[in-house]
C-alpha cells in the first residue's frame, strides 16, 4: 500500500513537471498556424463546447479487420500503416488477423445506421477506450459505398483513433475536413499534425490550457 501511495504522488509530480515545461523544438519546428490548427483537432471535440485532455496511444497498435471487406480495402489500410509508420517514432502500426487493439469494422449500410443514427451523413465512425497502458478502440465504415469513399474514410478515422479525434472546416484538402471529402492523401499540415502529436513527447492527458499557453501564446508574442 505503500509502494502504491509512493507511486502515486511520483507519479503525480511527474505529471505537473511535464504540464510547466516547454519544449523548445515544438516551437521551433511549428508555425503559429500548425499549433493552432493542431489544438483545434486534438483539443477540441466536435458537438462539445468545453475543452479536453491530449490522448495517444503508448504501444503499438495492432489494426485487425473484421467483415466484407475487399482486397482493396485491405490493400489500402496496409498503405496508411505504412505511411504512418513512416511519420511516427515512439510506436508502431501493425496488422493481424485476431486480437487486435483497433478492430475496423466493414458493415452494411442499413445496419450502420442502426448503430449510429446521429451521425446523419457521416458514413464512418471511430471510438476509442483510452488507457495510458491499455488502450482500445474500434472503427466502423459503411461498405456500401464507392471504393474511393471507403477509402477517404478508413484513411480518416484511422488517423483521429490516433488521438487527432476533432474535424475541422480550415483546410478542404486535409483528411480532418468536416464537409464532403474524398480525399486520400495526408496533406503536410496532417502530416505535421501527426508528428506533433507523437515525435516531440507531449505528455499523456496533457491540458489543453497549458498547450494553449506554452506554446499558441508564446509562438504568437515571440
Amino acid at each position: 500500500m505503500k509502494i502504491f501511495l509512493l507511486l502515486s504522488i511520483l507519479f503525480v509530480i511527474t505529471e505537473c513537471s511535464f504540464d510547466s515545461e516547454i519544449n523548445k523544438d515544438i516551437i521551433n519546428s511549428f508555425s503559429e498556424e500548425e499549433l493552432f490548427y493542431f489544438y483545434q483537432l486534438a483539443f477540441e471535440r466536435e458537438f462539445q463546447s468545453t475543452n479536453h485532455k491530449l490522448c495517444l496511444w503508448t504501444r503499438n497498435v495492432s489494426m485487425e479487420l473484421i467483415g466484407e471487406h475487399t482486397c482493396e480495402d485491405s490493400a489500402e489500410v496496409a498503405r496508411i500503416k505504412t505511411e504512418l509508420n513512416e511519420l511516427i517514432d515512439p510506436i508502431e502500426l501493425n496488422i493481424v488477423k485476431n486480437n487486435g487493439n483497433l478492430k475496423i469494422y466493414y458493415v452494411d449500410h442499413n445496419y450502420f445506421n442502426s448503430l449510429f443514427p446521429i451521425t446523419l451523413n457521416t458514413r464512418g465512425y471511430f471510438a476509442v477506450k483510452w488507457n495510458r497502458f491499455f488502450p482500445r478502440g474500434i472503427i466502423f465504415v459503411d461498405k456500401n459505398q464507392s471504393l474511393l469513399k471507403r477509402r477517404h474514410i478508413v484513411r480518416e478515422e484511422i488517423t483521429q483513433a490516433l488521438g487527432l479525434m476533432n474535424d475541422s472546416q480550415l483546410y478542404k484538402k486535409s483528411v480532418f475536413y468536416q464537409g464532403n471529402s474524398n480525399i486520400t492523401e495526408y496533406t503536410e499540415i496532417d502530416k505535421q499534425m501527426i508528428r506533433l502529436l507523437y515525435n516531440y513527447k507531449l505528455p499523456y492527458y496533457y491540458h489543453a490550457y497549458n498547450f494553449r499557453n506554452n506554446y499558441i501564446v508564446l509562438k504568437k508574442n515571440n
